[in-house]
């Protein structure tokens, strides 16, 4: 990298003055200096490369040349995140996505907030439930659902970040390719979830499950929660007979309340749909003639 060339052509960005009659083979160190400090804060906002430093607050120079000291907040809400990303100027890396460097908007909609470079900056910081917001909205506003039910649908999943109406306006103005494309950025974001994930943790971003409800369930299994238990296990005569702890709570819960073996099962699908938010698969239920055997 040509640091002194890029000091002496782009210093006015940082308001970085260079003394008068100075050429590009005479600029003082202090200001090579400060120049290099600029690009190495840039590219860690960007998420190009790791923090060097303690990541909670990035101080930078305001690229506008005002001399002004943007503080980069570790905990931000999406408006704040939103304010930030409208404030700086149209530069192409404020617009790539995982297609290309033209963003191809809506002439009346400004959406920064569906870029992949503000996807990334949301990974870097750890906001995932955001993340998982911008995945579901971009999929509610293409399936044309009202604003309402799409923060149903995040709730449903146990978010805890929801959709507010001037961010729900701005995603239905778009057309549905911009909506295909930033689409395909949460894609890339996904695959950079997984690629984070050590091969020895067993935990994996399926495609048919959502960001929301992945981290949702995460922070749910990681305080020790950890619905749904096996209901069946192996024993030498036969390699799928019910647990026993199964077998010990629905014993109990037959004879204390008076409940009939031959209704059992359905009474487990109807707990299944309110604790799990599903019905049990037909591996994990048994039948009435099974349940009978082994009570």
């Amino acid at each position: 990298m040509d640091l002194p060339l890029i000091a002496y052509h782009l210093h006015k960005w940082w308001s970085v003055e260079i003394p008068a009659g100075a050429s590009v083979n005479n600029i003082p160190q202090d200001i090579l200096h400060r120049v290099k400090e600029e690009i190495v804060q840039l590219l860690e906002v960007s998420c190009l490369i790791e923090p060097h430093k303690e990541p909670s607050i990035v101080r930078r120079v305001s690229v506008r040349g005002r001399g002004e000291v943007a503080v980069f907040d570790p905990n931000p809400g999406i408006d704040t995140w939103m304010k930030r990303k409208r404030s700086r100027p149209n530069l192409p890396q404020d617009t790539a996505d995982s297609n290309s460097q033209s963003t191809n908007r809506h002439p009346n909609v400004d959406c920064p907030e569906f870029t992949l470079t503000t996807l990334k900056e949301l990974f870097g910081a750890g906001k995932y439930q955001l993340i998982g917001m911008v995945e579901l909205l971009l999929e509610g506003v293409k399936g044309g659902l009202s604003c309402r039910a799409v923060n149903e649908k995040i709730k449903s999943f146990g978010g805890s970040e929801v959709v507010d109406n001037k961010l729900y306006e701005t995603a239905s103005k778009l057309e549905k390719k911009q909506l295909t494309r930033f689409q395909k950025n949460i894609t890339e974001i996904r695959k950079m979830m997984n690629a984070g994930i050590p091969a020895h943790v067993p935990f994996r971003l399926h495609e048919d499950v959502k960001i929301v409800k992945y981290f949702a369930e995460g922070e749910r299994y990681s305080s020790g929660d950890v619905l749904p238990r096996k209901l069946w296990e192996k024993s030498r005569d036969n390699p799928r007979v019910i647990a026993r702890h199964a077998q010990v709570m629905a014993r109990h819960i037959i004879h204390e309340y008076n409940i009939s073996p031959a209704r059992f099962p359905a009474l487990m699908q109807c707990f299944s749909v309110m604790l799990l938010n599903r019905p049990l698969d037909k591996k994990e239920l048994f039948s009435a003639a099974t349940f009978r055997n082994h009570i």
